[in-house]
């Protein structure tokens, strides 16, 4: 795991504990961290930089490399706003 991926599973889990617990969404809570995930992912894939693989190598940005961390991160925190 990068130091990237890091930040955007912790910004996917912030997104929806804000959402769920302070604006008490509850079910609904999951949905801003999508509109979160694919903005991130598309402003970085739109942004026309290139960034190194773990390799070194340059490569141009995927779009699901960066939307299911934040997806991800969401999704646990999602599952701990529900049970809690």
């Amino acid at each position: 795991m990068t130091k990237s991926n890091l930040w955007q599973i912790i910004i996917g889990m912030v997104v929806t504990a804000i959402c769920g617990v302070i604006l008490n969404m509850g079910v609904f809570s999951f949905f801003p961290a999508l509109i979160v995930a694919i903005a991130w992912a598309g402003i970085k894939q739109t942004s026309g930089k290139e960034y190194k693989d773990k390799n070194g190598n340059y490569v141009e940005p995927k779009f699901w490399k960066d939307f299911v961390p934040v997806t991800a991160g969401a999704l646990v925190m999602w599952a701990i706003v529900m049970i809690g």
